[in-house]
């Protein structure tokens, strides 16, 4: 269970800047073509990283179809729908939204998986964690009218029932891939459809500018949150099943309110605070009642 949770805060870290990220990167390049290129580059890292390791790659092409809807479902359209939606809202506001993946999560887990079942203290620690996610956000929302950008809400909404998809198929179809496998032919074959329907619907040649910022932000949403993420995102799959990993979405709200405090020079209020010790104290009641697949339960 140590190696699980400590899992699970290093992809806390790799994806709790994302947002901010593709915040940056939006602002110079479109959202599609942004995403296809954290993906594609993602990828190449990937690639690289097996090669070293001398995978054999090839011998898993047989599973091409599941690779594909796992990239579609896991990073693909996600990743697409909270560019989209954060045009009109902001970074921090998606992650909020991003946190009702454990829901969704849980619901299908409970019908799909048979080791995945609901249970007091896992429905207990997400309702407490997603008070804390409520406490720190809820005031700022309402300050902002977020309610008038409502199409973006939905957006990442849809976003993160992709991802609860995307956990549980990779759970039911593909633990027998080895972790660096399924990434590496689930980005490459989405980041190519995806790079493709950006080409044709967006237009980047004209549209795109490759400032510093932008190309930093793709930088760091290509290796820490894709290549790095992903080898982290299965391994915890693997070890811990996707309910677990759902979790992640209530530490990465955490680590932006600290990217705010030390870029933006914010000053939190002590609802932020209060939020922190809900979110934290559900992350613990939710992971004490998630054993990790390889143990007993």
């Amino acid at each position: 269970m140590i190696q699980a949770i400590a899992l699970l805060v290093c992809l806390a870290l790799l994806w709790g800047p994302s947002f901010m990220f593709i915040k940056i990167a939006i602002a110079d390049i479109p959202p599609m073509t942004t995403i296809a290129l954290r993906i594609l580059i993602g990828a190449f890292f990937l690639i690289l990283i097996a090669k070293a390791k001398k995978y054999t790659l090839l011998k898993w092409r047989i599973h091409w179809k599941e690779f594909l809807l796992m990239g579609i479902f896991s990073s693909a359209l996600p990743f697409t729908l909270i560019a989209i939606g954060e045009k009109s809202i902001s970074s921090s506001t998606a992650s909020v939204i991003n946190a009702s993946v454990p829901f969704f999560t849980l619901i299908m887990a409970h019908f799909f998986l048979s080791n995945e079942k609901i249970t007091t203290k896992k429905l207990i620690g997400i309702i407490v964690g997603f008070i804390g996610i409520n406490v720190i956000f809820l005031p700022s929302i309402l300050t902002d009218k977020c309610y008038e950008d409502i199409l973006g809400i939905v957006y990442v909404l849809i976003a993160s029932v992709s991802y609860g998809v995307g956990m549980i198929y990779a759970k039911k179809k593909l633990s027998h891939v080895p972790t660096i496998i399924t990434p590496i032919y689930a980005l490459t074959l989405s980041g190519i459809i995806l790079g493709l329907l950006a080409l044709f619907i967006e237009n980047p040649i004209e549209k795109a500018r490759f400032t510093q910022s932008s190309l930093q932000a793709i930088g760091f949403l290509s290796f820490f949150g894709t290549s790095l993420a992903y080898l982290v995102y299965f391994k915890i799959i693997k070890v811990a099943g996707p309910s677990f990993l759902s979790l992640v979405t209530f530490i990465t709200p955490v680590i932006s309110i600290f990217l705010g405090i030390y870029f933006l020079q914010e000053s939190p209020n002590w609802n932020i605070y209060l939020g922190c010790i809900f979110i934290l104290s559900g992350l613990g009641i939710a992971a004490n009642s998630l054993k990790p697949s390889n143990m007993p339960s």
